[in-house]
């Protein structure tokens, strides 16, 4: 196996340095290889069980490596990686800096926890993992959509054949109808953008004279499929039961890299292409977005199960980031940190309560206690990730939401205050969570097991590492008004930073 390890450690320098496009093909190419090596193993059955999450973590890391370091090429040296249809810039780094940030210790977390047939949930995680990084660089909306599309296949196959419950099977068919039915609303926007505009790259399209009226209509259009994804009430019931009944790593790939194509569709394509069209349903799609906010803080309070409050909250502050899309440039800003510190905050606690769950067979809060004298260590980390949920200074999440909702203010008081009640609400429901499962009388049920092991403490200390050092260095991003020095000057340079940190 040796010779396939340097080969493609050979052809992965050679794709990303010598060729731009080479981001984006990587990843995917990364993903048909260990297809390649183990569709043999699949038939023949002569492989090591732990083979494949191996050489599945092996392909991650030099992926990690190899385009993580292109993106701090492009912070460094200012650089644009283009290719034909393809774009690394001051939007597309820092999701692409996310997605191999965490792509390691997503398979990480899955060494320990399989089911079933490895070897295909490798080859679909690391498909869906691998299609994310062209998905945060393509510049083509018709190519975006497809691949947008793309992603569900994969995540339906992890959810519905991989989950741990008996309703994953319900669960998987949930994603795919919302997702896919919602998707069904801008395929007559794009025919016509191609057949009348003659192409769908954003820069043509941004440049195209639309009318009033179409710009109205295909905002309205375009943003139903990206706002099933993100969620927002009432096309969220999905996201739950989905997150309920997948694996843990594949709740923290849903959390922390799939809900943020749908924001990502909103800053690269929909308020660029059609402003004025965003500026007629800002109205409505705020109202609807704060409604949302406190609808699923509301429902995080009184959830009973670890895993599903953690959902609900994700409802709650992806429909923040909504509102704040909608409410002009420094909220847009604001918005984007925020979906960067949630991919980080919301990975860490799906990581924790899978370490709870692996031990304790249970996710209900009323069977656990008392735990941070049983696991200290890991007391220690899921309460860092705790107070980044709520928006504790220092954190990732206090960042993102302060300069969020300044930036709603600038749009309209009335909902900066109303969004911001889910400040209130995430702390209410997080610090009751925490005091529930780690303080007070060790429940009875509660077996004595040994603390985090090494992989759970890699998975969980690298989220730490996230939320903090975004949190602590997060302060600069506030002293600039224009989107674009923001995202360049601040929120790339510092996660560069935190991949460099890594390694």
């Amino acid at each position: 196996m040796g010779w396939v390890y340097l080969g493609v450690a050979v052809a992965a320098w050679a794709g990303v340095w010598w060729i731009p496009t080479g981001v984006v093909y990587f990843p995917v190419g990364a993903a048909l290889v260990y297809v390649g090596i183990f569709t043999p193993a699949v038939l023949g059955g002569w492989t090591p069980r732990s083979a494949p999450g191996v050489v599945a973590l092996w392909l991650t890391l030099v992926t990690t490596l190899l385009v993580g370091t292109a993106g701090v090429t492009q912070v460094v040296w200012s650089t644009t990686v283009v290719g034909s249809g393809w774009v690394l810039d001051e939007v597309s780094t820092p999701f692409v800096l996310l997605t191999v940030g965490l792509a390691p210790v997503v398979v990480l977390a899955s060494l320990d926890g399989v089911r079933g047939n490895q070897h295909w949930y490798y080859g679909l995680l690391l498909v869906l993992l691998g299609l994310l990084v062209p998905v945060f660089c393509v510049t083509h909306f018709l190519v975006f959509y497809v691949l947008f599309e793309v992603l569900g296949f994969p995540m339906f196959l992890l959810v519905g054949v991989y989950g741990p419950r008996t309703q994953r099977v319900d669960a998987a068919y949930k994603f795919f109808i919302y997702t896919f039915v919602g998707s069904a609303a801008v395929l007559p926007v794009l025919v016509y953008l191609y057949t009348r505009v003659g192409t769908t790259e954003v820069s043509h399209l941004v440049r195209y004279q639309f009318t009033d009226l179409e710009q109205t209509l295909f905002f309205g259009l375009g943003a139903l499929p990206f706002a099933v994804k993100i969620p927002v009430m009432p096309v969220h019931l999905w996201l739950p039961e989905a997150h309920v009944e997948a694996p843990t790593p594949v709740s923290m790939v849903l959390a922390a890299l799939l809900l943020k194509t749908g924001g990502y569709a909103f800053v690269r394509f929909l308020v660029p292409v059609w402003p004025w069209g965003a500026y007629v349903w800002g109205p409505a799609a705020t109202t609807v977005g704060v409604l949302s906010v406190l609808w699923g803080s509301v429902y995080a309070l009184v959830q009973v199960d670890t895993k599903r409050m953690i959902a609900y909250a994700s409802v709650a502050h992806m429909s923040l980031v909504f509102v704040g899309l909608l409410s002009g440039p420094a909220a847009t800003a604001g918005g984007v940190y925020l979906m960067l510190a949630h991919g980080w905050i919301s990975a860490g606690l799906f990581a924790g309560i899978g370490v709870l769950y692996d031990r304790y067979h249970t996710r209900t809060i009323r069977y656990l206690g008392g735990l941070a004298g049983v696991m200290p260590v890991f007391g220690v980390l899921f309460f860092v990730c705790t107070l980044g949920n709520f928006s504790f200074p220092f954190t990732a999440g206090f960042t993102g939401e302060f300069l969020l909702l300044s930036g709603i203010a600038q749009y309209n008081l009335g909902v900066a205050l109303a969004g911001g009640s889910t400040v209130l609400l995430s702390l209410a429901y997080s610090v009751w969570l925490y005091n529930r499962v780690f303080y007070g009388v060790v429940n009875p049920t509660v077996v004595v097991h040994q603390d985090l092991t090494s992989i759970e403490l890699a998975v969980l200390g690298w989220c730490t590492v996230g939320v903090i050092l975004l949190g602590w260095t997060g302060g600069y991003w506030g002293v600039y008004a224009n989107y674009d020095e923001v995202v360049y000057t601040t929120l790339v340079g510092w996660l560069s930073c935190l991949f460099w940190v890594g390694y």
